[in-house]
C-alpha cells in the first residue's frame, strides 16, 4: 500500500528573536513619544480618533481558491471531481486601538474567515473539504503630518495566523454487488507568525460627512503545520481480500505570503461613530495543503495551494468615552 508522504519540521528561534527585538524597539520608541494631544472629532481628518475606539466588521466571502483535492481517476474514487478548500462563506472581525499622539497609534485586531464546506458525491463514493482561517494583528501606525485633508496612515506590526482544513473522502460499493469500503480523513492545522505592513488613506468628499477609505497590506508568515491522517479500507470481492488502516502525523514549515486590499465608502454618523461599506480581497500563497491523486488504498501526493477570498464588507467604529 504505497502512501506518498513528505514531511519536514524546522524550528525558527532566530525568527522569534528578530520579531521580539523589532517589537521591543517599536514599543520603546512609542513610549518616548509625546503624550496624547486632543483632536476635535469633526476635524479635517475623518479617520482620526483622539481616544480609545472599537470597530466591528462582517461580510460575505466568495471563494476563488485553487483546487487542493483531486483523485486517482483509475480507481473507485475516480468519479469524484476535484474540490477547492470550501466554497463560499463569511467573515467577522473586531479591533481596538488608541492614538499615542496625533502622529502615532496602535491597533489590535482579530478576524475570523469561514469558507464553509465543499462536497461532492457519485454512486459509491463521497468527498468533503472544509476550510477556515483566522488572524490576529498588532499594528503600530504613523500619520505623516503633510497630507492636508487626506488622512494617511502607514503601519507595521505582527500577524499571527491560524488555518484549519478538514478533508474527508471514501467509498462504499456494497450496494452494487461486491464489498469495498474505505474512509480517509485529513485534519490539517497551521499556526504561524510574521511581519506585516501597509497603509490606509481616508479621503473626505467635500464638506460632507461622507469619505472614501482605501487600504492595502502585505505579510510573510513563518508557520508550523500538523497534518493528521487516519484511513482504513476493506476490499473483499472480487479477487482476494485486501485490508489496510493507519494513523499518521506529519509536520511541515511552509512560508505563507499574503496581499490584501479594500475600498469602502464611509459616513460619519455623529462625532463618535462612523459606518463604512465596501469590498475587500485577500490573496494567500501556500496557505492550503494539497491532497493530490488520492487513491483507493490510502495513497496521495502532498503539496501546497493558494487561497483567494473576496466579498462585500461592512464596518462600524465607535469612539469610547
Amino acid at each position: 500500500m504505497p502512501i506518498l508522504r513528505t514531511s519536514s519540521c524546522f524550528r525558527i528561534p532566530s525568527l522569534r528573536a528578530r520579531l521580539l527585538g523589532a517589537t521591543s524597539l517599536i514599543c520603546l520608541a512609542l513610549a518616548l513619544s509625546d503624550p496624547v494631544q486632543a483632536q476635535p472629532y469633526g476635524s479635517e481628518r475623518p479617520g482620526y480618533y483622539d481616544r480609545f475606539f472599537v470597530s466591528f466588521e462582517g461580510g460575505y466571502l466568495f471563494n476563488g481558491s485553487d483546487k487542493n483535492l483531486n483523485f486517482d481517476q483509475t480507481g473507485f474514487l475516480g468519479g469524484l471531481p476535484a474540490l477547492g478548500p470550501a466554497r463560499i462563506g463569511g467573515m467577522f472581525g473586531v479591533s481596538i486601538g488608541k492614538p499615542l499622539n496625533p502622529a502615532w497609534d496602535w491597533v489590535l485586531g482579530w478576524r475570523y474567515n469561514s469558507l464553509g464546506t465543499a462536497s461532492a458525491s457519485s454512486p459509491g463514493n463521497f468527498a468533503s473539504n472544509k476550510f477556515s482561517y483566522q488572524h490576529f494583528d498588532l499594528e503600530f501606525g504613523y500619520r505623516p503630518p503633510t497630507m492636508g485633508p487626506v488622512d494617511v496612515r502607514l503601519f507595521a506590526g505582527l500577524r499571527v495566523l491560524n488555518a484549519q482544513n478538514h478533508i474527508r473522502y471514501g467509498y462504499d460499493t456494497s450496494f452494487i454487488g461486491f464489498d469495498k469500503l474505505g474512509n480517509f480523513d485529513h485534519k490539517i492545522d497551521l499556526w504561524g507568525a510574521g511581519p506585516r505592513g501597509g497603509f490606509q488613506a481616508t479621503v473626505p468628499l467635500g464638506n460632507s460627512p461622507v469619505f472614501l477609505n482605501l487600504s492595502g497590506a502585505a505579510s510573510a508568515i513563518f508557520t508550523q503545520e500538523t497534518h493528521r491522517y487516519d484511513f482504513s479500507f476493506l476490499m473483499e470481492n472480487p479477487g482476494p481480500p485486501s485490508t489496510g488502516s493507519g494513523s499518521l502525523r506529519t509536520h511541515s514549515s511552509p512560508t505563507v505570503y499574503n496581499l490584501e486590499g479594500s475600498v469602502a465608502l464611509g459616513f460619519r454618523v455623529n462625532p463618535t461613530t462612523t459606518f463604512q461599506i465596501g469590498y475587500q480581497v485577500q490573496q494567500w500563497w501556500n496557505l492550503a495543503t494539497t491532497i493530490g491523486a488520492a487513491n483507493d488504498v490510502g495513497g496521495f501526493e502532498p503539496g501546497r495551494s493558494n487561497v483567494l477570498s473576496h466579498g462585500p464588507v461592512a464596518k462600524i467604529t465607535f469612539a469610547l468615552p
